[in-house]
């Protein structure tokens, strides 16, 4: 596992679990970000094969999917939240 990626698993394993968030409340990003604004859904579609490896992943790592991802696209898009 590169450095980046353990990184992006601390940090998603940080966040505070859905059940006991409420709605729209903040949440940690990767490297510390804080999310403060309102939440919205979006939908991706998957092959199944990368589906199905994403699961595996989360299970074996004990990181819920939403945190992840999230983590995820903070790391991607540092430049464009630093520039906002």
């Amino acid at each position: 596992m590169t450095d980046s990626a353990a990184g992006r698993l601390r940090a998603a394993r940080s966040h505070t679990s859905p059940a006991r968030r409420r709605p729209g409340e903040a949440t940690a990003g990767a490297a510390g970000h804080e999310i403060t604004e309102r939440k919205v859904r979006i939908t991706v579609d998957l092959p199944e094969s990368l589906h199905r490896a994403l699961k595996i992943h989360l299970a074996r790592h004990g990181v819920d999917g939403g945190s992840y991802v999230r983590a995820l696209l903070v790391e991607a898009l540092a430049d464009e939240l630093n520039d906002s």
